[in-house]
């Protein structure tokens, strides 16, 4: 097979400084703002999958959010309930996953006044409705995490 011309070698690498500012700079511009953000269900797309750990299976959303800046953000929930467990403890209460799937069903339920049949009508739901999305930073400022999910009320 004839070399790519785009292939241009480790050696060429050695030569490339690394900037420890740069890193970090871009790690902070890759973070949202804590506040509450509103996801745009036209730019929301849904994967699901299983776990590696443990092989449960779970949803992820993911697309545009807008609040105190636009971005892009992403949470997950499952229905098949696991217990958070701190430093191997099992605390015996629901992981963020299943809080998650819980708090859609409620909301799912308050909006279509009807209860959800299948794990498929949530998936639906979060990409056809506007949610709003309380955000904070993990303690470490690594990422973001969604700690709440609400309705968008009329005017919010």
């Amino acid at each position: 097979m004839p070399p790519d011309d785009t292939d241009i070698g480790l050696d060429v690498l050695a030569d490339v400084p690394l900037d420890e500012g740069e890193v970090q700079k871009g790690k902070a511009d890759s973070l949202l703002k804590v506040g509450s953000y509103t996801t745009d269900p036209e730019n929301t797309m849904v994967r699901v999958d299983k776990s590696k750990g443990d092989g449960r299976p779970y949803a992820r959303s993911f697309g545009i959010v807008r609040g105190p800046e636009e971005g892009r953000l992403g949470f997950a929930f499952s229905w098949e309930r696991r217990n958070r467990v701190i430093d191997g403890f099992d605390t015996g209460k629901p992981d963020f996953l299943y809080r998650n799937y819980c708090r859609l069903f409620d909301l799912y339920t308050e909006t279509m006044e009807a209860k959800p049949k299948k794990a498929t009508d949530l998936v639906h739901f979060v990409q056809t409705v506007p949610l709003k999305l309380r955000v904070i930073q993990r303690q470490d400022g690594s990422d973001n995490m969604v700690v709440n999910i609400s309705l968008v009320k009329d005017g919010a």
